[in-house]
C-alpha cells in the first residue's frame, strides 16, 4: 500500500524535465535509427545509380538521308559522344541494308554476301576504320560517299556500324559487343520506279479492357525499285461517329520489293477507354505523288468482368445442351 501511494505522488521539478529530455533522447533515437536504417537499405542503389558507365557513347543522327546522281560524291559527318570516364577505340564498319518480304523490311549482310547488283558496299567509302575519344569529348567522323559514273537511277541502303574495340563485361561476367548502327538511305537521281501498297491495316485484338492499350499493325509493301517514306494519321472515333483521338504516324522507311509492318500502340483518353464499340480510321501518304490509302478497323471495349462472366455463360450453356443432348439419346 506504501508503495502504491508513493507512486501516485506528484513528480519533482527536476524529475518532470528528466522525463522530457529521456522522451527528447528516445525520439531522437528513434529517428536516427530509422535514418539508418534506409540509408542501409538504399545507399547501395544510390551509389550504383551515381557511378557512371564507363562504356556510354551516344551517336547522331541514326539515319541519314542523301540524294546524288551517277558519278558525285558528298560529304556526311556522324558525330559520336564519349559520356564514359576512359578514352575509348571505336571500329567502323560497313554493312548492306537487304530487302526482306516477311515484315521486318531489312536485314543486314556484309558485302561478300549480299547478291545486289548494285549495292551500297560496292560505292567509293571513305572512312576512318579506328577512332579514338577522350572522356567526354564530341568528335564528327566525316565520311565521303561517291557514286560511279555509269550506274543507273535507283536507291542504294547501307549501314555504318560503330562498335568499340574493346567488348564489354555485365555482371556475370559476360562479352557484350556493344555497336550502334547509322542507316544511310541514297536515291540516284533519274527515271525511277515508285510504287506501293497497303496490304493491311487491323487490331491485333479486336477486344480490349478498359485499361488495355489498342495496338495496331500496319503492312506495307514496296513494289517500285527506290525507297519510299510512307506516313499518315489514325483517328479513332467512337460508335456515334465522334473523334476522341488522333496520332501522327512518322515517316518511316520501306526498301524497294520488301514488305514492313509497323505496329502503333494507343491508350484511350486520359488512360483508360469508355466501353463501347470504336472504329480506327487510317489515311497513310504512300509516300510518292502525294497518293493517300485509307482503311478502317473496329474493336470492342467491355470491362473484364462481362469478358468473364461472358466466357462463363458460354460454358454453361454449352454443358447444358450437351446435357441435354445426352438425356433425349
Amino acid at each position: 500500500m506504501i508503495k502504491f501511494i508513493s507512486q501516485l505522488r506528484p513528480k519533482s521539478t527536476s524529475e518532470q524535465k528528466e522525463e522530457i529530455r529521456e522522451v527528447k533522447f528516445n525520439s531522437f533515437l528513434g529517428l536516427t535509427s530509422g535514418l539508418a536504417l534506409v540509408l542501409w537499405l538504399f545507399w547501395p542503389t544510390l551509389t550504383l545509380g551515381a557511378l557512371p558507365n564507363d562504356n556510354v557513347f551516344t551517336i547522331s543522327p541514326a539515319r541519314q538521308e542523301i540524294a546524288l546522281s551517277a558519278g558525285q560524291s558528298k560529304i556526311v559527318s556522324l558525330k559520336i559522344i564519349n559520356q564514359s570516364t576512359q578514352t575509348q577505340s571505336f571500329n567502323l564498319t560497313i554493312k548492306d541494308l537487304e530487302a526482306t518480304q516477311e515484315g521486318r523490311g531489312f536485314t543486314f549482310s556484309d558485302s561478300n554476301d549480299s547478291n545486289l547488283p548494285y549495292r551500297f558496299s560496292q560505292l567509293d567509302v571513305s572512312l576512318p576504320r579506328t577512332i579514338k575519344i577522350l572522356p567526354g569529348e564530341t568528335k564528327f567522323v566525316p565520311i565521303e560517299i561517291s557514286v560511279p559514273a555509269n550506274w543507273p537511277p535507283a536507291s542504294l541502303h547501307g549501314l555504318v556500324n560503330v562498335a568499340l574495340d574493346q567488348n564489354v563485361e555485365d555482371q556475370s561476367n559476360a562479352k557484350i559487343n556493344t555497336s550502334v548502327g547509322v542507316i544511310i538511305l541514297i536515291r540516284l537521281s533519274g527515271q525511277v520506279e515508285e510504287t506501293g501498297q497497303l496490304l493491311r491495316f487491323n487490331a491485333l485484338s479486336s477486344w480490349l479492357g478498359v485499361n488495355d492499350p489498342l495496338r495496331l499493325q500496319i503492312a506495307y509493301q514496296n513494289d517500285g525499285n527506290v525507297y519510299l517514306n510512307p506516313y499518315g494519321l489514325i483517328t479513332i472515333k467512337n460508335w456515334r461517329g465522334q473523334e476522341i483521338k488522333t496520332v501522327f504516324l512518322d515517316p518511316w522507311f520501306i526498301l524497294p520489293q520488301a514488305i514492313r509492318n509497323r505496329e502503333v500502340s494507343i491508350a484511350g483518353p486520359r488512360g483508360r477507354w469508355w466501353p463501347g464499340w470504336y472504329r480506327a480510321e487510317l489515311k497513310l501518304n504512300l509516300g510518292f505523288n502525294n497518293q493517300i490509302s485509307s482503311s478502317q478497323s473496329y474493336f470492342i471495349v467491355s470491362p473484364r468482368l462481362i469478358w468473364n462472366l461472358t466466357a462463363l455463360a458460354i460454358i454453361l450453356g454449352g454443358l447444358y445442351l450437351g446435357f441435354k443432348a445426352r438425356k433425349h439419346d
